[in-house]
């Protein structure tokens, strides 16, 4: 499946998600891409009155398989892109590609983690490549979404160690940590 723009419009098609999650996926999808879009929490952004708190990933993918995510612009949500594995290897992520975006100003408040990009267990050519993460994990303008120690802008744990790539990307203004590499 495959979601993208279209034409000759240089600018990302907008979709205002409020709190909810852009795409949400439990582990069904298999050679997926999503190119050219606008993602915006607008109801979390806190210059544009009255916001919310109250929120999700822009993305989330477990289990999914063959994924590039390239072109997006993405922002305001609690982690901007999510993904997971769970239990065995077999369940694992895989094929995952993240290219070219822009991952910025995502937080949470009240004590949960946040990050631009958060990966467990994924599993085999996994590649962070070119992207701008800025301001990431904490909002100065948000009581409770101070920056902490545990927020970053990249986080890949400990459960993703095999044939993974970073690099050449721009990454600043970070909670903590520009990329946590476990």
């Amino acid at each position: 499946a495959i979601i993208a723009t279209y034409g000759s419009s240089t600018e990302r098609p907008l979709l205002r998600t409020g709190a909810s999650a852009a795409i949400n996926d439990a582990g069904t999808l298999r050679h997926f891409v999503v190119m050219g879009i606008h993602l915006y929490a607008h109801t979390r952004d806190p210059t544009d009155p009255p916001y919310s708190t109250a929120g999700d990933e822009g993305f989330y993918f477990r289990n999914v398989t063959n994924l590039l995510i390239e072109d997006c612009k993405i922002e305001y949500y609690t982690d901007g892109i999510t993904l997971e594995g769970f239990g065995l290897p077999e369940n694992y992520a895989k094929d995952v590609s993240i290219r070219h975006n822009v991952i910025v100003d995502s937080y949470f408040a009240g004590g949960q983690h946040s990050e631009g990009v958060f990966a467990n267990q994924v599993f085999r050519n996994f590649l962070i490549e070119d992207n701008v993460f800025d301001h990431n994990g904490y909002n100065e303008l948000v009581p409770g979404a101070e920056a902490t120690i545990f927020n970053h802008n990249m986080y890949i744990s400990t459960n993703t160690p095999y044939d993974t790539t970073v690099r050449n990307n721009i990454v600043a203004r970070a909670s903590s940590h520009g990329n946590q590499l476990r």
